[in-house]
């Protein structure tokens, strides 16, 4: 019985070792397959990380990052907007302008945070600012038109979120032009805060309409290191504390397309310049490019000049090619000086060049002759009639003099050009301007009345030639009667003679 327990036992256990080898085997097969499973997935993850790395943003990707973009799912109360401008030194340029409110308080938080970011290696841009609150970290991701932005640490308003693409254009603060500025070489600005602390002042009005002036001067001493002119869309950075503007940064792309807007006061015309869009509208506001060219004088006289000029904000430096389409009327050198040649209208194109950006340009000026203009001049007047005599110098600027040739006949106002006839007759009355003059043959006396007298005079010998021609044929009839009576009489007696000699039987 025992021995049998113990066979039992025994076989027993044989039949559980029996066992394990089989489970033993079961657990190898597992073991390869985990293995098998998780060298599949390395390869998946290492797939999936280099094609995330393909489809991660480079960092030349962020070069095309211009313009504005705006917080998702944004809201009346908290909203968020971010500029980004990328830099000429592998850094982005930053504005995040935040607010956070409540709705049913009905009071909000501005908060507005100026920076510079490097774009790492991975195509992501990191930036850290030391604030009241301690350090914080902020990352830029790029996928796209969107841009994700975490923050780590404490802000007055926190501005983590995803903003999504808006537009290109761009707006200027003093915190985005400054970190502009600082954002530049130092070889170009000057600013360098190993050469002492500085502070930067921009003016709260633009600059021709385009320009905003910023000043960095020593905080201590207040003497000025450079001044700038940035650009309203921050396009542009020019530093005007030298001989002449130069750009520093930039391109003036933007400022050849800009126009400005102008408001007439009341009685002042429009300023046109052919082949640019002037838009205006109810008649008080228009627009004009902000780079254009145009001549020194707005009209030119045959034989004088003018001269091609740039207009630009802020003066910058602008070259000038052009021609005349008329050149029988305005000639044009090489140096843009134009010459007027004959009356009439002379159309003027060419090109303007600033900084390597380039557009054309047309304008119409009026080539005419120096002269006096008659506006009212009346020739025939009446002895004691005044009358006043209205002309206009057309080149020059001196009033009109009056005088007249003989004061015998007549008188003049030498300002005023009031005229009055005295003694009938004719004279000379002159208009003298500098040294132009002009003359005009007066009558004075009734006109009309002086041709009734020549003919009354001229009537007078003619009625009495009549006259006289008609009294003399008068006579002579009257003797041809009385001859022919006289030789009826004497035929007649001398009939009666003889009859008296001869009477009838």
């Amino acid at each position: 019985m025992q021995i049998d327990k113990i066979h039992n036992i025994k076989g027993k256990q044989i039949a559980g070792f029996s066992v394990m080898p089989v489970c033993l085997r079961g657990y190898k097969g597992i073991g390869r397959i985990i293995r098998g499973l998780a060298a599949v997935l390395m390869t998946l993850l290492l797939c999936l990380m280099g094609y995330l790395a393909v489809q991660a943003a480079s960092p030349s990707d962020w070069n095309e990052v211009r313009g504005t973009f705006n917080q998702k799912d944004g809201s009346q109360y908290n909203s968020g907007k971010l500029q980004l401008l990328p830099l000429d030194n592998g850094c982005v340029l930053f504005e995040l302008d935040v607010m956070q409110g409540s709705e049913a308080e009905d009071i909000s938080t501005d908060f507005r945070l100026s920076g510079t970011f490097y774009v790492e290696e991975d195509g992501t841009g990191t930036c850290e600012e030391e604030t009241e609150n301690g350090l914080v970290s902020l990352r830029f991701v790029l996928d796209g038109d969107t841009i994700t932005v975490t923050q780590t640490g404490t802000l007055p308003v926190p501005v983590e979120g995803i903003y999504i693409w808006l537009g290109e254009s761009l707006e200027v603060t003093p915190e985005s032009a400054g970190e502009l500025l600082e954002g530049l070489a130092t070889a170009t600005t000057s600013l360098n805060h190993n050469n002492g602390e500085y502070r930067l002042e921009m003016s709260d009005m633009e600059v021709d309409g385009w320009f905003y002036d910023m000043k960095a001067v020593f905080a201590d001493t207040g003497v000025l290191i450079g001044e700038f002119l940035i650009a309203n869309d921050l396009s542009a950075v020019y530093r005007i504390d030298t001989e002449e503007p130069i750009l520093i940064y930039g391109s003036a792309d933007s400022m050849m397309e800009a126009v400005y807007d102008v408001v007439l006061e009341e009685g002042e015309e429009a300023l046109t310049v052919a082949g640019s869009e002037t838009d205006i509208g109810d008649g008080l506001e228009y627009s004009i490019p902000l780079v254009t060219a145009m001549p020194s004088r707005s009209t030119l006289p045959v034989g004088e000049t003018a001269k091609v000029v740039s207009v630009t904000p802020g003066n910058v430096p602008a070259m000038i090619t052009c021609t005349s389409e008329n050149p029988e009327v305005a000639a044009v050198d090489a140096d843009g000086v134009i010459t007027g040649i004959s009356p009439g209208t002379a159309v003027i194109t060419g090109t303007i060049s600033v900084d390597g950006s380039e557009k054309a340009f047309s304008f119409d000026l009026n080539v005419w002759v120096k002269s006096i203009q008659a506006l009212d001049i009346k020739t025939d007047i009446q002895v004691g009639e005044s009358v006043t005599m209205n002309a206009q110098p057309i080149g020059v600027s001196t009033p009109i003099s009056w005088s007249v040739s003989n004061t015998d006949l007549a008188e003049i106002d030498a300002a005023t050009g009031v005229f009055t006839g005295k003694k009938e007759g004719q004279l000379t009355l002159i208009a003298q301007s500098d040294d132009l003059k002009r003359e005009w043959a007066i009558n004075v006396g009734s006109v009309s009345g002086s041709d009734d007298n020549v003919a009354a005079k001229a009537s007078v010998p003619a009625s009495s030639n009549a006259g006289e021609k008609a009294t003399g044929n008068s006579g002579s009839l009257l003797a041809s009667i009385i001859g022919i009576l006289l030789v009826i009489g004497v035929v007649a007696f001398v009939l009666m003679k003889r009859k008296r000699k001869h009477p009838n039987p």
